[in-house]
């Protein structure tokens, strides 16, 4: 174990890592480390985990990801300056649990390989410059808990997400996404927070019977192109505390249900607005992951 974060640390990760041949844990977050991740790191066999986020590295991801290190469970490398694209020999992390590349410069797709990863509980690829379309392999990932995608340029449809019954944290918000929002996503029971803003959704929502969210906190519809009626079922849940609807095309009254939900503490709903709005609105939350 190798433990340096938040030690004020300088200049580039060093090459000689790699000889820590018996290594499974290593830590060098919070710091001030620049220059390229080392391709020497991912020749250690036994190492499971790797953090170095919130540093200024840059540099593509290791062409070597997990060549030689199959026993890899936690990739986080968020909060960096890392370019590229995702290679999709990541697939042979086969133990991965944890892969954190938010806040990065990574672009191209994301590679559909990432649908062989089946332990992975905690996904979050948002604020990178990744277009394309969500490859519908993500929905083979049955024990992700947090799956992100947000503040990127991804385009199409959603794909089918239904057998994601493990999922509590849902963000595609602020993306150029398309079509229907998929009725299965209103079945995932465990979701505590639905974010979907900023895009080009449209269609109706789901009936009430087709509207199963016991444990949503937060929903947000926002700056998409929604019409019909909003579903009474949405405020079905008693800890819904934050819906966001606002700047759609709904029709009809805002359903009688609502008064009854007494943590409710934001409710902005105007009906007839059509431009697509900013990216930055302030409605937008800024829990993205």
């Amino acid at each position: 174990m190798l433990d340096l974060s938040r030690s004020k640390l300088g200049g580039q990760v060093p090459e000689s890592l790699g000889s820590l041949h018996r290594l499974r844990y290593l830590n060098l977050s919070f710091n001030q480390l620049s220059g390229k991740i080392p391709h020497s790191l991912f020749n250690i066999s036994s190492l499971q985990v790797v953090r170095m986020e919130q540093n200024n590295l840059s540099g593509p991801i290791p062409a070597n990801l997990c060549q030689s290190r199959p026993q890899l469970q936690d990739l986080t490398l968020f909060d960096n300056q890392i370019t590229g694209s995702i290679p999709p020999n990541i697939k042979q992390c086969q133990h991965l649990q944890r892969l954190s590349l938010l806040k990065n410069k990574i672009t191209g797709e994301i590679p559909k390989e990432i649908g062989e990863l089946t332990e992975l509980t905690f996904l979050s690829l948002s604020r990178n410059n990744l277009t394309g379309r969500i490859p519908p392999s993500l929905g083979n990932l049955t024990l992700l808990q947090n799956f992100g995608l947000a503040f990127n340029n991804l385009q199409g449809d959603i794909p089918d997400l239904g057998g994601l019954l493990n999922l509590r944290r849902f963000d595609l918000a602020v993306n150029e996404l398309s079509g229907n929002l998929p009725p299965e996503i209103f079945n995932l029971s465990l979701l505590v927070f639905l974010q979907v803003a900023n895009n080009l959704l449209s269609g109706r929502l789901p009936g009430d019977s087709s509207i199963k969210l016991p444990n949503l906190h937060a929903l947000h519809l926002q700056y998409n192109f929604f019409n019909g009626e909003i579903p009474p079922a949405l405020f079905n849940s008693s800890s819904i505390d934050l819906i966001h609807l606002c700047d759609n095309h709904f029709t009809g009254p805002i359903p009688t249900g609502t008064r009854d939900l007494r943590k409710l503490t934001n409710l902005p709903t105007s009906m007839d607005i059509l431009n697509h709005p900013h990216h930055d609105h302030p409605f937008l939350s800024n829990q993205s992951i």
